[in-house]
Formats: structure tokens, sequence, C-alpha cells
């Protein structure tokens, strides 16, 4: 696993959760690379660290040990090149309100009832479902920001440019890029489309807004949601949901970093 993943086999929003979209019973299993990176931010409120996911990855660690005869714990790790940029946190004392969403017609798998069908609505306009549209049968990567950002996200926007350099044809058929802004009062579908046109975003990468409710729910259940805005996070989610295996990694890491991250995902294709 590369430097600063953690990978899981879904995305809590609340660190409590046990959903599992295979839909096994019982706590769902954590695997942690040695090292994790945590960089932490000079914001105190953007670099808090769910204790729940710290606590989880500790159990994964012991049981690991358990099974293996080995006593190795999980190292947390700070690099020291990427800690002043670092501004991102998981924990969330307080859920967003929940939308009103709309009803099935018929059977509900367990991924889409925990992920739901709030309703989003892309840089060109056009309405996409979180779970049916966007995340279902599909490899993704998933991360926040807003446009008017003149800290992390123009480096994050950069990174994800990067990687759509290295998938060629392969985005929007093998893999989707996924931006989710948390400013929806400014970020419109036309701003958006505008700065997707100013990163030369090709088809495959989405530019997400729609009403605030809607978007802080779909941020809630991808496990990225913040408060206030300049808190957002700069993790990126590598998620491959046919296998329903979620890896998160530090955005703002070097490019290489995450293209090897992203291969890894790719070469994991069940």
């Amino acid at each position: 696993m590369a430097r600063g993943t953690v990978s899981r086999p879904w995305p809590p929003a609340d660190p409590r959760a046990r959903f599992d979209p295979r839909g096994r019973k019982g706590p769902a299993p954590v695997r942690v690379g040695l090292p994790v990176l945590l960089a932490v931010g000079a914001l105190a409120a953007a670099a808090a660290v769910s204790a729940g996911a710290l606590a989880a990855a500790e159990h994964a660690s012991g049981s690991a040990a358990g099974a293996d005869g080995a006593g190795a714990a999980m190292v947390v790790a700070v690099d020291a090149e990427v800690v002043a940029a670092a501004a991102w946190t998981e924990h969330v004392r307080l859920p967003p309100a929940a939308p009103v969403l709309p009803v099935a017609a018929g059977p509900v798998s367990p991924a889409r009832k925990y992920f739901s069908d709030v309703e989003l609505v892309d840089q060109d306009g056009r309405r996409q479902r979180l779970y049916s549209d966007l995340l279902q049968g599909k490899i993704v990567v998933v991360g926040a920001f807003f446009s008017s950002c003149a800290s992390s996200c123009p480096v994050l926007a950069e990174r994800l440019a990067a990687l759509q350099d290295r998938l060629g044809e392969r985005l929007g058929r093998d893999v989707y890029l996924l931006s989710f802004s948390v400013d929806p009062q400014t970020d419109t579908p036309a701003r958006l489309k505008q700065y997707a046109d100013r990163l030369g975003a090709r088809p495959g990468w989405f530019f997400l807004t729609g009403s605030k409710t809607n978007l802080d729910w779909a941020l809630y259940k991808l496990g990225i949601y913040a408060e206030p805005k300049e808190a957002h996070s700069n993790l990126l989610i590598l998620g491959n949901e046919p296998l329903g295996e979620w890896k998160k990694v530090f955005g703002l890491a070097p490019a290489e970093d995450l293209i090897h991250s992203l291969d890894a995902v790719l070469r994991d294709r069940g």
C-alpha cells in the first residue's frame, strides 16, 4: 500500500457505523498500511482526526498481530513537507440535516440504502443521483473543493488533472473523477463549467453542485463532510464500488504517489 493511505471496505461517515456494502454482518474489517500518513493542519478544527477511525485502525492492527503472531503497531507519521498545507477532518460532531430522498421502486441494495440517491447537478446542468448514477458499478476518485478556494484547492485540482492525464482513454470508461463543491451557493453549474474548462476536464470528470442540504448529505455519506467550507477535507477517496473497497489518500501528496495508489485500485478489479 502506498504511503499515506488508509484502506477500508466502506467509507463510514459516522465512526460508529458498521455498514458493509457487500452485506456482510458484524464489524467490517479495516486494513491499515504502515506507515499511515496523518498530515496535521495549522487550524485545530481542520486537523482533528476521528477518534473512532483511529480506534478502528488500532483494533485492526491488533487483529492482524494476533493472526500473524507479530506485535507490529500502527505507525502515525507526520510529513513536514505537507503538514503546513493540510486542512482536513474526518470527525463530524453533528450530522447535517437529512434531505428528502426519493422513494425507491422495488428492492434496494445495502449500498444504495447507505449512500442514498440524493440528487446533485453536474457542470453541464445534468441531474446526477449519488449512488445510481455516480457510484454504482464504478471505480471513482472523490474529492471536495470550492471554486474560490485559493489555498489547497488549486493543488488538489492539479493532482486530479495529473490523474486525468495518466488515465487517458480509461477516464469515463474504467474510472470517474468526482469533485464535490462545498460552496453550492457560489458554485453554480455555469461557474463549475468554467472551472472545469480551465482545468481541461474531459468527459468522466464530474464537478457536482446542487442544494446545500443534498451536497452536505452526499459528503457526509462519503465520510468527508465538514463545516465551514474552509475546513473541507484534503483527502481523496479511491473507491471500487463493485468490490466494496474504499481507500483514503492524502490529496496534496505528490502526484506520483496518488497515481501509484490509483494504479493499485485498478489492478484489483476482482
